[in-house]
């Protein structure tokens, strides 16, 4: 996982030992957030080629600004290695909360992604794929289960060791357990 922007010289996810969570055990205290999806629409940007996929948070509901100049930060292009974990840069969620959004490229082009919140786990929502044949540039958001929409990220926290998923490079981008 990369931390600076999708930046193609990686590490290999497989040298982490870490663990997905599953669930969260009190929902009332929770920040919510979801992360929304699509593909950036040919000319918006001068420096991000066609068919890449671009990423942002919701956080409380409220899309996060697109700071303008920080595109590269977060899209996934189609030229990154297959089975190789990116991080985005840092998304400030408030309440002293920063995270990353996690992207991996699978063999059929498409893009398997997640949560990386500083001082918790992982969050790998149950919808975490775009298809290596999604077209859609209008913005579509993950959800966390079948019944909810947003990721509950627990507060307050901060956890010094919080696992992270056990994903093993392959073109799949396989997680968990």
């Amino acid at each position: 996982v990369i931390d600076g922007g999708f930046d193609p010289d990686g590490l290999s996810i497989s040298e982490f030992r870490n663990r997905v969570t599953d669930e969260v055990e009190d929902l009332a205290d929770t920040l919510p957030v979801r992360i929304r999806a699509r593909v950036v629409p040919i000319g918006e940007y001068d420096d991000v080629p066609h068919r890449s996929v671009e990423f942002n948070l919701i956080v409380n509901g409220e899309a996060l600004p697109l700071e303008e100049g920080r595109q590269r930060a977060r899209t996934m292009r189609p030229d990154r290695e297959v089975g190789r974990w990116y991080s985005s840069l840092v998304f400030d969620l408030g309440d002293g909360f920063e995270a990353r959004i996690i992207a991996c490229t699978t063999s059929d082009g498409g893009h398997r992604f997640g949560l990386r919140v500083e001082g918790h786990d992982d969050f790998i929502p149950q919808r975490n794929l775009v298809s290596g044949s999604w077209t859609r540039t209008d913005w579509l958001a993950s959800s966390w289960t079948n019944t909810e929409r947003h990721i509950p990220i627990p507060r307050p926290g901060d956890d010094p060791n919080p696992d992270r998923a056990p994903r093993p490079d392959g073109p799949d981008c396989r997680y968990g357990k």
